[in-house]
């Protein structure tokens, strides 16, 4: 039930409990009449009660009307519901975020607030724009439209549109924002994989040359390459494996083929061949 404010009610100190900090406010007069002007205003209009209300809420003035909490005071001295109460805060906290909104004549009227654009909407309406990030909203209400590339919201046609309607256009609009930001998101991450794989890559390409110098001091210019031998060698190794391997694995016997004996015996040559070839390439070291 709504509650009238008269004289009366503010003509002595009374004490107050803070229901927030759960501690007893003694509230004087001068605190009374302040409180009892804002709440005053905040039945005056749209965008300029807005700024009341949050007023009241933010400086804790409903104690000094002799309620113990925001929410007592709206349930039983305004004219209307919780969630209105709640919707015009939202609202007023979009608009002092995005405008330089420094007193309250602001919004009676002027250049840095766009009063009579946000005015000429509906509370419900409002609640719905107020989801847009703060750049979207300002732009909106001072350009008079606003384009994601895809979806444009223009103020003249969202003002005649049910809260309902509005709340549609805005989610469809932040939809197709939502899904612009998630591909740049995509991008953004497959460039950072990139980068963090071409960093890699250049540690370990730095590391062998850091290496290959280090031999190149203590070896000399030879030396230099020495892993790339290391992977040769290990490359020979392998193969020389293979070779056992597959040779073993054809079991030749007396019983094979002539044709299948021979080949077997071409390649134990060939083997013998490369070995005599090796020992004298590299005689140096394999007569160490």
């Amino acid at each position: 039930m709504e509650k009238t404010l008269t004289k009366s009610d503010i003509n002595k100190t009374f004490t107050v409990l803070d229901d927030e900090t759960g501690k007893f406010i003694e509230v004087a007069l001068e605190d009374q009449r302040t409180a009892s002007f804002a709440h005053s205003q905040v039945l005056a209009g749209t965008l300029y009660s807005a700024y009341w209300l949050k007023k009241i809420r933010d400086e804790k003035q409903y104690l000094n009307l002799g309620h113990g909490s925001f929410g007592e005071y709206v349930e039983t001295t305004l004219p209307y519901g919780k969630a209105t109460a709640y919707r015009m805060l939202q609202v007023m906290d979009k608009v002092s975020n995005v405008f330089p909104v420094t007193s309250p004549q602001q919004l009676l009227g002027g250049e840095d607030v766009p009063v009579n654009e946000i005015n000429s909407m509906s509370m419900k309406s409002l609640g719905e724009i107020t989801k847009l990030e703060d750049v979207e909203f300002e732009e909106l209400f001072t350009k008079g439209s606003l384009s994601n590339g895809d979806t444009t919201l223009v103020l003249n046609e969202i003002k005649d549109m049910v809260s309902r309607n509005v709340a549609i256009a805005v989610k469809e609009y932040k939809k197709k924002y939502s899904d612009q930001h998630s591909q740049q998101n995509e991008k953004i991450k497959l460039l950072k994989t990139e980068k963090e794989s071409l960093a890699n890559d250049l540690q370990e390409k730095n590391e062998v040359i850091e290496r290959a110098r280090s031999k190149e001091k203590l070896f000399g210019a030879k030396a230099a390459k020495y892993d790339d031998k290391v992977e040769l060698l290990q490359d020979a190794e392998d193969c020389l494996n293979k070779f056992n391997r597959y040779m073993n694995n054809t079991a030749i016997s007396l019983e094979d083929a002539e044709e299948l004996q021979d080949k077997f015996n071409d390649l134990v040559k060939k083997a013998d061949e490369i070995k005599e070839n090796l020992i004298a390439n590299f005689s140096e070291v394999t007569t160490k």
